[in-house]
């Protein structure tokens, strides 16, 4: 187990005793461990690793920028190591995944017979995670399903929420309606998340039948390269409910971010005359990352 440091002039060769203390440490047992490991930073700078009631001084290996460069970036570990001796699989946290909200909206004219199940999903676990299937389903007045769709989003890093829809054509008359959601922690390895700067919510069009426009930038937060990036922007009405969502990408990977740069994006919700919800809309929210290449 190595963590590497970033700043050299503050880091030292270990000692022999520091490399005998970091291999018993990455030869203990999962069993014998009672609580995670942290890794925290003292208002000096000094960097310590919190393991079973104690405080050890961490000493990072140093590694040059090329050779930093060479690895891929997975998503940042937010203090709390995984169990040595334990595969990532095993060590990863069961997903929790919230249903924040669920609403529907019914199509019009060329969206005549659709329906969608619409909403917003938090990712309340301690780990990014991929892989997410968003099931829509319909339940009739003794909560049986009677409809049923899916759709599969990529990737939510912890705490981020992401809103989700569901299309269903030619439903059934039903109820009450649900979103169900499934994801794996494994599968968010290599994913970036990407942040979203500058987002602004304009109506153009017919005042009789609007549309709504999100525009904003994401940018490259991390210090490598990304490409096929996903957005996903979603726009809410007065109730704060989901009322559409739009999802732009995976971009090829030529449309590419370099460290700090940033795409300037504008989308689009669906016409009120197509989802007569959308006459509604007041707010937009906005999520972007970036697939493994």
């Amino acid at each position: 187990m190595r963590i590497l440091g970033s700043h050299r002039r503050r880091l030292a060769a270990l000692s022999i005793t520091a490399m005998a203390v970091l291999l018993v440490l990455a030869t203990t047992s999962a069993a014998a461990q009672t609580a995670p490991w942290r890794v925290v930073q003292a208002p000096d700078g000094s960097l310590f690793v919190l393991r079973d009631g104690v405080r050890q001084r961490l000493q990072p290996d140093a590694i040059s920028e090329s050779d930093l460069g060479e690895l891929p970036e997975r998503e940042p570990i937010m203090g709390t190591l995984p169990v040595p001796g334990t595969s990532a699989t095993a060590t990863s946290a069961a997903p929790h995944l919230t249903v924040v909200s669920v609403a529907t909206a019914e199509g019009a004219v060329v969206n005549a017979g659709s329906l969608w199940i619409v909403g917003e999903v938090r990712n309340d676990g301690p780990t990014a995670v991929g892989n997410i299937r968003v099931t829509g389903r319909l339940l009739d007045i003794e909560g049986t399903v009677i409809g049923s769709a899916a759709e599969d989003f990529g990737f939510l890093a912890p705490g981020q929420t992401t809103g989700v829809a569901v299309r269903l054509r030619n439903p059934p008359s039903f109820r009450s309606a649900d979103l169900v959601v499934t994801a794996d922690p494994a599968a968010a390895d290599g994913f970036v998340p990407l942040a979203i700067g500058d987002l602004t919510l304009r109506q153009v069009g017919d005042t009789a039948a609007p549309q709504f426009r999100a525009a904003g930038r994401v940018v490259n937060p991390s210090a490598r390269a990304v490409g096929r990036f996903t957005i996903v922007t979603w726009f809410l009405g007065a109730d704060d409910q989901v009322v559409d969502v739009q999802v732009r990408g995976p971009f090829a990977n030529a449309t590419s971010l370099a460290p700090g740069a940033a795409y300037i994006f504008d989308m689009a919700a669906t016409p009120a005359r197509y989802l007569p919800r959308a006459a509604g809309i007041i707010q937009t929210r906005s999520i972007a990352y970036a697939r493994p290449s």
